[in-house]
């Protein structure tokens, strides 16, 4: 017995809610501990913040999960070229910035 997909009659609409309140952002974990525990790095001298995502062999759906981490913990938008061209250096930087300015 085969199942068909019902074609609905209203449109299914999705809204995403933005929190810009900086308490939320203090006391978490820097971009780079964020880093290091998605990698499973102890030590943050073991790699170099002169290094793209695309160095480190991250694939576009490890790079939407990122862009997502990073908007979620820090409020901050980056497109996936833009995460994948920038150095982790560069990428924290920004966040720092407009952190600040929120």
């Amino acid at each position: 017995m085969e199942k068909r997909v019902q074609q609905e009659p209203q449109p299914i609409v999705a809204c995403a809610v933005y929190n810009t309140n900086k308490k939320l952002y203090e006391g978490k974990k820097g971009f780079i501990e964020i880093i290091m525990n998605l990698f499973n790095i102890e030590d943050r001298s073991s790699f170099s913040l002169n290094l793209t995502f695309s160095q480190l062999g991250v694939d576009s759906l490890a790079g939407i999960e990122i862009q997502n981490r990073i908007e979620r913990e820090f409020g901050v938008n980056f497109t996936i070229q833009e995460l994948r061209s920038m150095t982790l250096g560069e990428i924290e930087t920004r966040i720092e910035k407009e952190r600040k300015n929120l």
